[in-house]
């Protein structure tokens, strides 16, 4: 009986040519409108949720002059030499729940002094750039923990004036053979303003940041010093807690490295962000490595999608009122040679869910082939290979087969 079903939609659907073109580029156009819309509010609610443990990755960030600074500042800013740079770490280290703390320096931001880098090696000269710079690199692992491409994590906790190639900077170096080259040790020079020494050794290949990353870098550089007056501070707590209470637990001894904490107005303490809400937060935070994006825009896409969603569901239904009511004759036929009102309602509904089923693999050619130029448009980076990912393609799918249930369930049932 099933076998049968589906001879007779497929020869309805070859018969009524129009009709089928019709419904099937229309479905396929608002499918791949509402997979656009889903790439998008996933690639912003996902930045930096890759990482391990995310749940319990917090950034602690200055509040100032009655001002948010994303970066924590140096007690002596510009001046400050490596002890002075590790102070706020020492002091979150006392606190039990936290096992981690990591300074990073992106060389794209706006409190860095220098946004150009060249790397001199074999007597070649380089330009790179944006560099990652920190200053805890055996933390540094443990809280961004990026893929080893080539080398080991120990080579490059292991001291300073150690550097980490992206798979980009060594396919533009070293060519795309780079994997069967022996770059493990190779020394490079690299010029960083404030900073003594400029020799450096390559010690590994990571794989590139995503783009759903708050950091953008092609080499990640270990230091004893970060070279600027502050550093974006991360921390990792032995279990997830609540911003707010790390907010205040923090600032209750907040004096203990600021002791014009609570005397100077100026001073107002510590803001702890959890790391989901770094990129869709409303707070007006200065210095952010990378562009935000309100949560309400984020929601109005959503809404959006939500909206072309229900038209399509109701213009599909339209569709198959209109035609169906051609079929009088052939379902008058039907129940008089005996078809009962459930073989009727199978037999229409089959057609429709594989109408839409034909416009699934439509849909994701269309994004796939859009993707460019709406990466171009919002000035975002989501790779072509998402489209295909099993969590988009199945979700997709799952659109289409329920928008047919949900658009011919009507017009399969009054017929």
């Amino acid at each position: 009986m099933i076998k049968n079903y589906f001879k007779i939609a497929l020869r309805n659907i070859i018969k009524r040519k129009g009709f089928t073109v019709l419904n099937i580029s229309g479905l396929a156009i608002s499918l791949s409108v509402v997979l656009l819309v889903g790439l998008f509010l996933s690639h912003h609610l996902s930045y930096d949720l890759q990482l391990p443990d995310s749940e319990r990755i917090y950034r602690l960030e200055n509040e100032y002059r009655s001002q948010s600074y994303a970066p924590f500042r140096f007690t002596n800013y510009y001046n400050s030499d490596r002890n002075d740079q590790l102070q706020s770490r020492e002091f979150l280290k006392t606190f039990s729940w936290v096992d981690e703390v990591v300074y990073v320096l992106p060389s794209n931001s706006t409190i860095s002094n220098q946004p150009d880098y060249v790397l001199e090696l074999d007597d070649q000269k380089y330009t790179t750039g944006p560099v990652l710079f920190t200053n805890t690199p055996e933390s540094f692992i443990s809280v961004f923990a990026p893929e080893f491409l080539n080398g080991t994590t120990s080579a490059f906790i292991g001291d300073f004036q150690k550097i980490l190639l992206t798979a980009n900077l060594a396919n533009s170096i070293f060519g795309t053979s780079w994997q069967e080259m022996d770059l493990i040790g190779k020394r490079v020079n690299m010029e960083v303003s404030s900073l003594e020494s400029a020799n450096y050794t390559i010690v590994g290949v990571v794989a590139n940041p995503p783009a759903n990353s708050n950091f953008n870098y092609e080499l990640i550089v270990s230091t004893p010093r970060i070279p600027s007056w502050a550093a974006y501070t991360y921390f990792k707590t032995s279990q997830p807690i609540q911003a707010s209470q790390l907010t205040s637990r923090i600032n209750d001894r907040y004096a203990e490295i600021e002791p014009n904490f609570g005397q100077d107005e100026r001073y107002e303490g510590v803001y702890v962000q959890e790391l989901s809400d770094i990129h869709t937060s409303d707070r007006t935070i200065l210095y952010e490595p990378a562009a935000k994006i309100s949560k309400n825009v984020l929601t109005l896409f959503g809404i959006v999608a939500l909206v072309i969603l229900i038209i399509t569901w109701t213009n599909y239904m339209n569709l198959s009122i209109a035609i169906y009511s051609r079929r009088q004759k052939e379902i008058g036929i039907r129940k008089v040679m005996g078809a009962e009102g459930r073989d009727i309602v199978f037999q229409l509904m089959t057609e429709i869910v594989l109408i839409s089923l034909l416009a699934f693999p439509l849909a994701m050619l269309m994004v796939h082939g859009v993707l460019p130029s709406f990466n171009y448009l919002m000035s975002i980076s989501i790779p072509t290979n998402m489209i295909w990912s099993p969590i988009f393609a199945f979700g997709i799918l799952g659109v289409a087969v329920f928008t047919g249930l949900l658009s011919g369930i009507y017009p399969a049932i009054v017929f």
